[in-house]
């Protein structure tokens, strides 16, 4: 593992357990908690896409097919879109590989996710893999491996990584609370209804 792969791992490691526990709320055997899911992961993605450069056209790709992956199975479930496609919370410059690593490094966990979906004993459920599964995503993430054994920046490179790596994460949170937002028993949990 590169000197760059390590700090990533182990300075977001906070930032990652967040997001785990967030993401871990749901109940992914259940069409319910799979479209949360799939609705607070598109609007992430569709932010990390909208903060990429230009130059970095396969990668926007790469998430352009996740999106739509999300939408399928989506639709597949009988469950609406994620129609929010405000903007980044923050707008401001990051370097695409923190943000890349965010995104890909999330497939490792999708291989177990996806068990959890295909566990269910709702058909249509069982169905609603693509995203899970969907090969852009590795392709993602075999990209930034080699990139990350490549590497050879600078100090100040990789901390502008490790924060965009952080900021990444936080779109997932945020994406989350604005999704888990929506439902109806949010206002009951928090008894504002």
């Amino acid at each position: 593992m590169t000197n760059l792969r390590m700090r990533l791992r182990a300075e977001t490691r906070e930032e990652h357990a967040l997001i785990d526990d967030l993401y871990g709320q749901h109940d992914l055997s259940g069409r319910e908690g799979l479209a949360v899911f799939l609705r607070a992961q598109a609007l992430a993605l569709s932010w990390c896409l909208s903060a990429l450069p230009y130059a970095m056209a396969d990668r926007a790709r790469n998430l352009n097919g996740m999106i739509c992956a999300i939408a399928d199975d989506l639709a597949g479930l009988g469950a609406p879109a994620q129609t929010d496609r405000r903007s980044p919370p923050a707008r401001f410059e990051l370097e695409p590989l923190g943000l890349i690593y965010v995104v890909a490094g999330s497939r490792l966990g999708a291989r177990l996710l996806v068990r959890d979906v295909l566990r269910s004993e709702d058909a249509t459920v069982r169905t609603a893999t693509r995203f899970l599964t969907c090969p852009e995503g590795d392709a993602l993430w075999r990209d930034v491996l080699e990139e990350l054994s490549e590497w050879s920046g600078s100090q100040d490179e990789e901390e502008r990584i490790i924060a965009a790596a952080r900021a990444g994460f936080g779109w997932f949170a945020i994406a989350h609370q604005d999704t888990h937002r929506t439902l109806p028993q949010h206002d009951k949990h928090y008894r504002i209804a």
